[in-house]
Protein backbone atom coordinates (compact mmCIF):
# COMPACT_ATOMS: atom_id res chain seq x y z
CA UNK A 1 0.00 0.00 0.00
CA UNK A 2 1.30 3.33 -0.99
CA UNK A 3 1.00 6.17 1.85
CA UNK A 4 1.41 9.70 1.94
CA UNK A 5 2.94 10.58 5.02
CA UNK A 6 5.84 13.72 5.23
CA UNK A 7 9.47 13.16 6.27
CA UNK A 8 10.15 13.25 9.98
CA UNK A 9 11.36 11.69 12.74
CA UNK A 10 7.50 10.93 14.76
CA UNK A 11 4.12 10.44 13.61
CA UNK A 12 0.75 10.77 16.38
CA UNK A 13 -1.45 7.61 16.28
CA UNK A 14 -4.39 10.04 13.85
CA UNK A 15 -2.13 11.14 11.50
CA UNK A 16 -0.65 7.20 10.98
CA UNK A 17 -4.25 6.44 10.96
CA UNK A 18 -5.33 8.81 8.55
CA UNK A 19 -2.58 7.84 6.38
CA UNK A 20 -3.35 4.48 6.19
CA UNK A 21 -7.71 4.87 5.68
CA UNK A 22 -8.09 3.12 9.07
CA UNK A 23 -9.39 4.01 12.75
CA UNK A 24 -6.89 4.79 14.91
CA UNK A 25 -8.51 1.89 17.27
CA UNK A 26 -6.96 -0.65 14.64
CA UNK A 27 -3.33 0.82 15.42
CA UNK A 28 -3.88 0.35 18.79
CA UNK A 29 -5.18 -2.90 18.26
CA UNK A 30 -1.94 -4.03 15.79
CA UNK A 31 0.37 -2.92 18.26
CA UNK A 32 -0.88 -5.07 20.94
CA UNK A 33 -1.19 -7.83 19.16
CA UNK A 34 2.81 -7.53 16.79
CA UNK A 35 5.27 -6.57 19.27
CA UNK A 36 7.22 -5.22 16.15
CA UNK A 37 5.24 -1.85 16.92
CA UNK A 38 7.02 -0.42 19.74
CA UNK A 39 6.24 3.57 19.16
CA UNK A 40 7.70 5.58 21.99
CA UNK A 41 4.99 7.62 24.27
CA UNK A 42 5.71 11.23 25.70
CA UNK A 43 4.80 11.93 29.15
CA UNK A 44 1.06 12.24 28.54
CA UNK A 45 0.92 9.05 27.10
CA UNK A 46 0.42 9.55 22.91
CA UNK A 47 2.26 7.77 21.22
CA UNK A 48 4.93 8.40 18.28
CA UNK A 49 5.50 6.28 15.84
CA UNK A 50 8.99 6.36 13.81
CA UNK A 51 9.33 5.90 10.17
CA UNK A 52 10.48 2.24 10.92
CA UNK A 53 6.95 1.32 13.03
CA UNK A 54 5.66 3.14 9.68
CA UNK A 55 7.06 0.23 7.58
CA UNK A 56 6.06 -2.32 9.74
CA UNK A 57 2.69 -1.09 10.21
CA UNK A 58 2.66 -1.37 6.41
CA UNK A 59 4.39 -4.58 6.42
CA UNK A 60 1.32 -5.88 8.47
CA UNK A 61 -1.80 -4.02 6.22
CA UNK A 62 -0.11 -5.94 3.24
CA UNK A 63 -0.39 -9.32 4.91
CA UNK A 64 -3.73 -8.78 6.76
CA UNK A 65 -5.87 -6.70 4.41
CA UNK A 66 -4.00 -7.11 0.70
CA UNK A 67 -2.82 -10.77 1.03
CA UNK A 68 -5.48 -11.71 3.94
CA UNK A 69 -3.64 -13.46 6.44
CA UNK A 70 -5.16 -14.05 9.87
CA UNK A 71 -3.25 -12.50 12.67
CA UNK A 72 -2.23 -15.40 13.66
CA UNK A 73 -0.51 -16.04 10.30
CA UNK A 74 0.77 -12.85 10.03
CA UNK A 75 2.63 -12.83 13.34
CA UNK A 76 3.97 -16.89 12.37
CA UNK A 77 4.93 -15.13 8.58
CA UNK A 78 6.89 -12.00 10.40
CA UNK A 79 8.82 -14.31 13.04
CA UNK A 80 9.72 -17.32 10.49
CA UNK A 81 9.70 -15.43 7.25
CA UNK A 82 10.25 -11.81 8.42
CA UNK A 83 13.76 -11.46 5.54
CA UNK A 84 11.79 -12.55 2.97
CA UNK A 85 8.94 -10.84 3.58
CA UNK A 86 10.41 -7.61 4.08
CA UNK A 87 12.23 -8.28 0.46
CA UNK A 88 8.82 -9.32 -1.20
CA UNK A 89 7.20 -6.50 0.14
CA UNK A 90 9.94 -3.77 -0.56
CA UNK A 91 9.89 -5.17 -4.36
CA UNK A 92 6.12 -4.65 -4.28
CA UNK A 93 6.48 -1.48 -2.67
CA UNK A 94 8.61 -0.05 -5.19
CA UNK A 95 6.38 -1.89 -8.23
CA UNK A 96 3.71 0.32 -6.67
CA UNK A 97 5.14 3.50 -7.04
CA UNK A 98 6.22 2.70 -10.73
CA UNK A 99 2.61 2.19 -11.37
CA UNK A 100 1.52 5.07 -9.32
CA UNK A 101 4.28 7.36 -11.60
CA UNK A 102 2.68 5.37 -14.36
CA UNK A 103 -1.04 6.55 -14.09
CA UNK A 104 0.35 9.84 -13.44
CA UNK A 105 2.01 10.19 -16.42
CA UNK A 106 -1.04 8.22 -18.32
CA UNK A 107 -3.31 11.48 -16.47
CA UNK A 108 -1.26 14.21 -17.53
CA UNK A 109 -1.23 12.70 -20.86
CA UNK A 110 -4.83 12.69 -20.71
CA UNK A 111 -4.84 16.24 -19.89
CA UNK A 112 -2.73 17.42 -22.23
CA UNK A 113 -4.92 15.65 -25.42
CA UNK A 114 -8.29 17.45 -24.08
CA UNK A 115 -6.62 20.20 -23.99
CA UNK A 116 -5.20 20.31 -27.15
CA UNK A 117 -8.48 18.98 -28.85
CA UNK A 118 -10.61 21.69 -27.40
CA UNK A 119 -8.32 24.45 -27.77
CA UNK A 120 -7.80 23.22 -31.76
CA UNK A 121 -11.75 22.77 -32.20
CA UNK A 122 -12.09 26.26 -30.75
CA UNK A 123 -9.80 28.40 -32.69
CA UNK A 124 -10.91 26.39 -36.22
CA UNK A 125 -14.56 27.09 -35.41
CA UNK A 126 -13.55 30.73 -34.59
CA UNK A 127 -12.20 30.19 -38.22
CA UNK A 128 -14.58 29.14 -39.81
CA UNK A 129 -17.02 31.46 -38.40
CA UNK A 130 -14.89 34.02 -40.28
CA UNK A 131 -14.79 32.52 -43.31
CA UNK A 132 -18.75 32.82 -43.47
CA UNK A 133 -18.09 36.67 -43.07
CA UNK A 134 -15.99 36.45 -45.73
CA UNK A 135 -18.54 34.60 -48.15
CA UNK A 136 -21.02 36.69 -47.22
CA UNK A 137 -19.20 39.76 -48.38
CA UNK A 138 -18.79 38.95 -51.51
CA UNK A 139 -22.05 37.00 -51.90
CA UNK A 140 -23.62 40.89 -51.56
CA UNK A 141 -20.90 41.75 -53.94
CA UNK A 142 -22.01 38.85 -56.03
CA UNK A 143 -25.46 40.41 -55.50
CA UNK A 144 -24.35 43.87 -56.11
CA UNK A 145 -23.03 43.26 -59.13
CA UNK A 146 -26.28 41.71 -60.67
CA UNK A 147 -28.12 44.61 -59.85
CA UNK A 148 -25.82 46.41 -61.96
CA UNK A 149 -26.38 43.99 -64.67
CA UNK A 150 -30.10 44.65 -64.80
CA UNK A 151 -29.29 47.79 -64.79
CA UNK A 152 -27.01 48.34 -67.66
CA UNK A 153 -29.49 45.66 -69.79
CA UNK A 154 -31.56 48.72 -69.67
CA UNK A 155 -29.80 50.41 -72.48
CA UNK A 156 -30.86 48.97 -75.76
CA UNK A 157 -27.47 49.05 -77.90
CA UNK A 158 -25.65 48.37 -74.72
CA UNK A 159 -22.53 45.66 -76.09
CA UNK A 160 -24.07 42.34 -75.36
CA UNK A 161 -20.75 40.65 -75.54
CA UNK A 162 -19.44 42.23 -72.60
CA UNK A 163 -22.59 42.37 -70.61
CA UNK A 164 -22.52 38.18 -71.38
CA UNK A 165 -18.69 37.77 -70.28
CA UNK A 166 -19.59 39.67 -66.69
CA UNK A 167 -22.71 37.05 -66.40
CA UNK A 168 -20.88 34.20 -67.06
CA UNK A 169 -18.16 35.52 -64.12
CA UNK A 170 -20.83 35.88 -62.10
CA UNK A 171 -22.27 32.43 -62.45
CA UNK A 172 -18.75 30.87 -62.12
CA UNK A 173 -18.18 33.04 -58.70
CA UNK A 174 -21.17 31.77 -57.58
CA UNK A 175 -20.82 28.38 -58.40
CA UNK A 176 -17.71 28.13 -56.35
CA UNK A 177 -18.01 26.72 -52.61
CA UNK A 178 -15.23 26.01 -49.81
CA UNK A 179 -16.16 23.52 -47.07
CA UNK A 180 -15.28 25.81 -44.19
CA UNK A 181 -14.35 23.01 -42.27
CA UNK A 182 -11.85 21.84 -44.51
CA UNK A 183 -10.20 25.20 -45.93
CA UNK A 184 -7.32 24.01 -48.31
CA UNK A 185 -4.71 25.93 -50.29
CA UNK A 186 -6.35 24.60 -53.59
CA UNK A 187 -10.02 25.42 -52.72
CA UNK A 188 -9.16 29.28 -51.60
CA UNK A 189 -6.63 29.24 -55.14
CA UNK A 190 -10.18 28.26 -57.24
CA UNK A 191 -12.08 30.75 -54.81
CA UNK A 192 -9.79 33.63 -55.74
CA UNK A 193 -9.62 33.02 -59.68
CA UNK A 194 -12.95 32.99 -59.58
CA UNK A 195 -13.78 36.19 -57.50
CA UNK A 196 -10.75 37.78 -59.53
CA UNK A 197 -12.66 36.43 -63.00
CA UNK A 198 -15.45 38.34 -62.04
CA UNK A 199 -13.59 41.48 -60.66
CA UNK A 200 -11.50 41.77 -64.51
CA UNK A 201 -15.32 41.46 -66.17
CA UNK A 202 -16.96 44.05 -64.44
CA UNK A 203 -13.93 46.26 -64.27
CA UNK A 204 -14.62 45.79 -68.45
CA UNK A 205 -18.02 46.80 -68.21
CA UNK A 206 -17.65 50.17 -66.11
CA UNK A 207 -14.89 50.92 -69.34
CA UNK A 208 -17.38 50.46 -71.92
CA UNK A 209 -20.15 52.69 -69.60
CA UNK A 210 -18.56 55.13 -70.64
CA UNK A 211 -19.79 55.42 -74.19
CA UNK A 212 -22.96 55.53 -72.68
CA UNK A 213 -24.21 58.89 -71.71
CA UNK A 214 -27.72 57.76 -70.82
CA UNK A 215 -26.07 55.57 -68.05
CA UNK A 216 -24.19 57.77 -66.41
CA UNK A 217 -27.16 59.70 -65.02
CA UNK A 218 -29.05 56.91 -63.99
CA UNK A 219 -29.91 57.13 -59.94
CA UNK A 220 -29.11 53.47 -59.27
CA UNK A 221 -25.64 53.69 -60.67
CA UNK A 222 -24.88 56.20 -58.08
CA UNK A 223 -26.46 54.49 -55.41
CA UNK A 224 -24.60 51.00 -56.56
CA UNK A 225 -21.32 53.18 -56.48
CA UNK A 226 -21.46 53.75 -52.75
CA UNK A 227 -22.85 50.31 -51.98
CA UNK A 228 -20.18 48.65 -54.39
CA UNK A 229 -17.13 50.48 -52.27
CA UNK A 230 -18.44 49.47 -48.89
CA UNK A 231 -18.49 46.15 -50.12
CA UNK A 232 -15.16 46.00 -51.19
CA UNK A 233 -13.88 47.64 -48.29
CA UNK A 234 -15.86 44.85 -46.49
CA UNK A 235 -14.33 42.06 -48.08
CA UNK A 236 -10.97 42.99 -47.38
CA UNK A 237 -11.65 43.55 -43.38
CA UNK A 238 -13.32 40.20 -43.72
CA UNK A 239 -10.28 38.50 -45.30
CA UNK A 240 -7.52 39.55 -43.22
CA UNK A 241 -9.68 38.52 -40.11
CA UNK A 242 -10.12 35.41 -41.72
CA UNK A 243 -6.58 35.31 -41.92
CA UNK A 244 -6.16 36.60 -38.04
CA UNK A 245 -8.02 33.49 -36.90
CA UNK A 246 -5.94 31.24 -39.07
CA UNK A 247 -2.39 32.15 -37.89
CA UNK A 248 -3.29 30.77 -34.51
CA UNK A 249 -4.68 28.00 -34.83
CA UNK A 250 -1.69 26.77 -36.91
CA UNK A 251 0.70 27.80 -34.48
CA UNK A 252 -1.52 25.76 -31.95
CA UNK A 253 -1.25 22.73 -34.06
CA UNK A 254 1.89 22.86 -35.69
CA UNK A 255 4.36 23.48 -32.32
CA UNK A 256 5.86 20.76 -31.26
CA UNK A 257 4.68 17.99 -29.32
CA UNK A 258 1.24 19.50 -30.46
CA UNK A 259 2.16 18.71 -33.59
CA UNK A 260 2.22 14.65 -32.48
CA UNK A 261 -1.71 15.40 -31.69
CA UNK A 262 -2.44 16.98 -34.51
CA UNK A 263 -1.69 13.87 -36.74
CA UNK A 264 -3.59 11.72 -34.56
CA UNK A 265 -6.17 13.67 -34.00
CA UNK A 266 -6.55 14.82 -37.89
CA UNK A 267 -6.01 18.54 -37.49
CA UNK A 268 -4.81 19.93 -40.77
CA UNK A 269 -3.18 23.05 -41.25
CA UNK A 270 -5.88 25.46 -42.42
CA UNK A 271 -4.68 27.53 -45.37
CA UNK A 272 -4.19 31.35 -45.36
CA UNK A 273 -6.23 33.64 -48.12
CA UNK A 274 -3.63 34.98 -50.96
CA UNK A 275 -4.88 37.77 -52.89
CA UNK A 276 -3.84 38.07 -56.05
CA UNK A 277 -1.47 41.04 -56.39
CA UNK A 278 -3.20 44.55 -56.50
CA UNK A 279 -6.82 43.01 -55.43
CA UNK A 280 -6.15 44.35 -51.68
CA UNK A 281 -7.14 47.42 -53.03
CA UNK A 282 -10.72 48.20 -53.86
CA UNK A 283 -11.35 48.45 -57.15
CA UNK A 284 -12.79 51.78 -58.86
CA UNK A 285 -16.53 51.75 -59.50
CA UNK A 286 -16.34 55.54 -59.68
CA UNK A 287 -19.65 56.11 -61.77
CA UNK A 288 -19.50 59.90 -61.84
CA UNK A 289 -18.28 60.24 -65.61
CA UNK A 290 -18.54 63.92 -65.45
Amino acid sequence: MQIELPEKRYYGIGEVARAFGVNASLIRFWEKEFDVLQPKKNAKGNRKFTPQDIKNLQLIYHLVKERGFTLDGAKTHLKEEKQKTLSNFDIIQKLERVKAELNKIKDQLYQWGVGFNNTAVALKETSTKTWANVESAYQRRNDLIGNLVKTVQGAADFERGTLTDVIEARAKATSVSIDPSNITPEQLTQFNQAQSGLSSALSRLLVTVERYPDLKANQNFLELQSQLEGTENRINVARDRFNATVEPYNLHIKKFPNSILAGIFNFDELAYYKADVGSENAPDVNFDFD
